[in-house]
């Protein structure tokens, strides 16, 4: 265990609160599967679909969150919201154009 980091016990598992260590359950599969879809739901609806109380369904967003898994909550608009927004896709090929020469080369090497 690094720092001031701390161990909770969880449903029979020990989640290490730091950036090394944490082991999810079921639950917590199934609760960030939930948030993923609507972050905006609210804990009551989340425990009453993940079958658990609100108190849990909080303190599992707490450790999440805590424990860095949850990196926080944010908002996805549709792309026509944004109509002057600029979107690029940009690739690095250097390693692969390296790797394409050198073949060429030896190539050429066996060729001569």
């Amino acid at each position: 265990m690094r720092g001031s980091a701390a161990i909770h016990w969880f449903g029979g598992q020990n989640y290490e609160l730091s950036d090394r260590c944490f082991c999810w359950d079921d639950t917590d599969r199934r609760l960030i599967a939930l948030l993923r879809e609507n972050a905006r739901v609210p804990v009551a609806t989340l425990a009453h679909l993940l079958k658990v109380s609100r108190g849990t369904v909080q303190n599992r967003i707490d450790r999440l969150t805590a424990g860095g898994v949850i990196g926080g909550f944010t908002v996805r608009l549709k792309p026509e919201a944004e109509p002057q927004r600029v979107r690029a896709i940009t690739m690095d090929v250097s390693p692969i154009c390296q790797i394409a020469l050198t073949i060429c080369r030896i190539c050429r090497a066996i060729c001569q």
